[in-house]
Parts: structure tokens; sequence; C-alpha cells
């Protein structure tokens, strides 16, 4: 029997990663080590993606202005 996994990448939450990273460090060292190895693990995370995003300027359109504006 096959088992499907019903969520998605994009459904995780916080307490999800702590949980699988908690799961995965009990599997080598004590439980009070496993937890923060999770606790790390969130905060690597959110270390990661919490950053300054990079941005793309873009040029203004004309479509972008009011109307009624004229153009040299």
């Amino acid at each position: 029997m096959s088992h499907v996994l019903k969520s998605k990448a994009s459904d995780l939450t916080q307490k999800d990663l702590w949980f699988k990273a908690f799961i995965a460090s009990l599997h080598r060292t004590d439980p009070k080590a496993a937890a923060a190895d999770a606790d790390e693990a969130v905060d690597v995370c959110n270390g990661r993606w919490s950053g300054q995003q990079p941005t793309i300027g873009s040029l203004n359109n004309r479509h972008d202005y009011p109307v009624g504006r004229t153009f040299a």
C-alpha cells in the first residue's frame, strides 16, 4: 500500500517544521538536545527567509500615468 502525502510544501507551518526537525534530531540525541536542535532549525529558517527580499526596478510605462497626461 502506497502512502500519499496530502500536504503541500506551502502548507508547512513553523510548528510542523519544528516537529519534523525535533523528530529527525531525536534519532541522534536525547530529547533536550533534540528540542534545542529544532529551535535552532526554526531560527535558521526564519533568518533565511525574513531578510530583505531583492527587488527589481521597472520602467515607467505610459499606462502607469493618469489619463490626460501629455508626453513630449
